[in-house]
């Protein structure tokens, strides 16, 4: 099988909820407030929260009210906020999260906002603007489409003794082991060599990029293939390596991963360019490389 260097790209979409179940004020001759659900932390939050007060500055008839939350709690309430009209009047998820609630009628269609050519839409990435795109409707905007990449702690690489960066699944799994420090012999490290996201924001890039890197996939001619028999093989092999050779923590997020990264816990993650400037926040000296190569 030949081998292939997979980069996965993140996609965050910005949603209108339908009905605007949150919204209030207005009546009273103040502003229109709306709330904005939102995951984003470290420089991201920043910028984002930038860009609000960018545009709470420019409106008087408009606020939007922020609130951070983590991915999978925006996940796990959403549906049910919005049933008892205490949700979002805007929401950010993971672009592929998306037809759940389309489905549901949950989103506003976006359709007339693209056909305004004010909306400078235009100038989206196509690419991106299609994974907001259910059954032919658009129901949000991409605020970020980047490449995935491996972030390595170059300190701790060097105390290990690690000189080369791993190119293939198998060396990058002998390279975590031997990064993987478990001083007291508990069977819970206290460095792990990497750590894999296994649920939500990152991990709907990774995972799908390990499945593609093994010659498998998510969808094929309309239909779904996550059951191949590459992608079990693909699961069986990163298992073995995660629970068996434990060299990475499991029950993780984005989140939870960037946090043992940046507090020197794990010597290699994946993550978008938000990495950076959580790396040189923490004082990290950190290498960037490709997803080492699947069989």
């Amino acid at each position: 099988m030949t081998r292939k260097r997979i980069l996965a790209g993140a996609v965050g979409a910005a949603l209108a909820i339908t009905g605007t179940a949150a919204c209030s004020g207005g009546d009273d001759g103040g502003p229109v407030e709306l709330t904005f659900w939102h995951g984003y932390t470290e420089a991201d939050g920043d910028v984002l929260q930038g860009i609000v007060d960018d545009f709470n500055a420019a409106h008087d008839d408009v606020e939007i009210k922020t609130e951070l939350k983590t991915w999978a709690s925006i996940d796990d309430t959403l549906l049910t906020a919005l049933s008892a009209g205490e949700g979002p009047d805007i929401v950010a998820m993971p672009a592929e999260r998306l037809p759940v609630y389309a489905d549901k009628g949950a989103f506003a269609e976006l359709d007339d906002f693209y056909a305004d050519e004010s909306s400078n839409t235009a100038n989206l990435n196509p690419g991106a603007v299609d994974m907001e795109t259910v059954d032919g409707v658009k129901y949000g905007v991409p605020t970020g489409f980047v490449p995935l990449a491996v972030y390595y702690n170059q300190a701790l690489f060097d105390a290990a003794g690690v000189t080369e960066f791993p190119q293939t699944w198998d060396e990058w799994v002998a390279t975590s082991q031997q990064l993987t420090v478990d001083e007291d012999g508990d069977g819970t490290p206290e460095q792990y060599g990497v750590v894999l996201p296994d649920h939500a924001t990152v991990a709907n890039g990774l995972w799908p990029s390990l499945f593609y890197g093994n010659g498998g996939g998510i969808v094929e001619d309309g239909q779904a293939v996550v059951d191949s028999p590459e992608n079990a093989a693909t699961l069986e092999f990163w298992s073995n390596a995660i629970v068996g050779d434990q060299i990475s923590p499991t029950g993780v997020d984005g989140v939870g991963a960037d946090e043992l990264f940046s507090g020197g816990q794990a010597a290699m993650t994946v993550g978008g360019p938000w990495m950076a400037s959580i790396a040189t926040e923490n004082n990290i000296d950190y290498g960037i490389a490709a997803l080492p190569a699947g069989p």
